[in-house]
């Protein structure tokens, strides 16, 4: 069973040391690691559920105080790492949804939320990279398709108050497709 973890941590040294840490752990791959808006550092890796658990158990210990966020999830959407690596193909040109948060952890959870609620492409997840810290993500899909992943995106995000916003456009104009890639 493919699953992903993440580690958040407000400190750039630690993010470091616990890569180390989840590499040496258990056979996971790692998919990103690196500093993040503002100051902040993120890990993701990817294996089998119980390799993931061990690994972000261990950096956990490691992060100590300077972890914000973690998880697991046990059985991630195909597309979610395509869409947080970029490596998605062709995506329908038909109705976008685009959900903002405040962190990104919550952005990484909310596109497996709406991936799996409904028949969506995610076109990206983009993790804080000169947004001051915040993250989105971008999908597209028939109109009721669209907004029934973005109310299941928001959802967890919307309880703990890390939604920034969302947008739905029904008939986008076609210079869209290319400025969300």
């Amino acid at each position: 069973m493919k699953s992903i973890g993440m580690i958040e941590l407000n400190s750039i040294a630690k993010g470091i040391l616990v890569t180390d840490y989840i590499g040496k752990t258990a056979n996971v791959k790692i998919l990103r690691s690196h500093s993040v808006c503002p100051g902040k550092y993120i890990v993701i890796f990817s294996g089998d559920v119980g390799a993931v658990e061990a690994s972000k158990n261990a950096a956990l210990n490691a992060g100590g105080h300077s972890v914000i966020n973690s998880f697991v999830i046990a059985n991630v959407h195909d597309t979610v790492i395509e869409a947080i690596n970029g490596t998605l193909g062709d995506f329908p040109k038909e109705a976008i949804g685009v959900i903002e948060y405040f962190s990104i952890s919550s952005a990484v959870q909310g596109a497996d939320d709406a991936a799996k609620a409904s028949d969506v492409s995610l076109v990206n997840v983009r993790l804080g990279f000169a947004i001051g810290g915040k993250s989105y993500i971008t999908m597209t899909g028939k109109i009721s398709a669209v907004e029934e992943a973005v109310k299941a995106g928001i959802k967890k995000a919307e309880d703990d108050g890390l939604v920034v916003d969302y947008c739905i456009l029904p008939s986008p104009i076609d210079e869209l497709y290319n400025s969300i890639l």
